[in-house]
């Protein structure tokens, strides 16, 4: 009898170990963004911009919730767009105009935002070169976006600054 209770709690400690080697980690709480145009939106190529934010945010549904302002962990607003002509552009460029048959100056794209979490607030601007502008706005929203996902994933890590689950 006393070897089969042997038995039985060893067989209960290996299952037991199986089940907590198999058991899933804890979710990470959703970051709830807020995404918003500076001032009072009046712009129509800020609202553009922060509109194309929001539909990343929105896709990645595993990690983010988009949410007002007043909830927010992370807000995200959305401060200038411009468009520069470098003075010297290397390799095989597009004009950044889509369907333009006729060659033209090289442009490049800036999206300026600005990140605020726990008080501390952060520029963005994406880092798109040349080459990378013939996707438009919404490839220099995509490059923002990915900036912001690695700062929420470093200061997640780091501090207190995103709400923990």
């Amino acid at each position: 009898m006393r070897n089969t209770l042997i038995k039985s709690l060893g067989i209960l400690a290996v299952l037991t170990a199986s089940l907590a080697a198999q058991a899933p980690a804890p979710a990470e709480a959703l970051i709830r963004v807020c995404v918003l145009p500076a001032g009072d939106a009046g712009a129509a190529d800020l609202r553009e911009s922060a509109k194309d934010l929001s539909k990343i945010f929105a896709d990645k549904r595993k990690d983010f919730v988009l949410t007002a302002e007043e909830q927010a962990d992370v807000v995200v607003t959305v401060m200038d767009r411009a468009v520069t002509v470098p003075k010297v552009a290397i390799g095989v460029v597009s004009t950044g105009r889509m369907g333009s048959p006729t060659p033209g100056p090289i442009r490049e794209l800036h999206l300026t935002v600005t990140l605020s979490s726990g008080g501390t607030d952060v520029e963005i601007t994406n880092k798109n070169v040349a080459r990378e502008s013939a996707g438009g706005w919404k490839a220099a929203a995509a490059d923002v976006a990915k900036q912001v996902e690695k700062w929420i994933a470093e200061h997640r890590k780091r501090s207190r600054l995103i709400a923990q689950p």
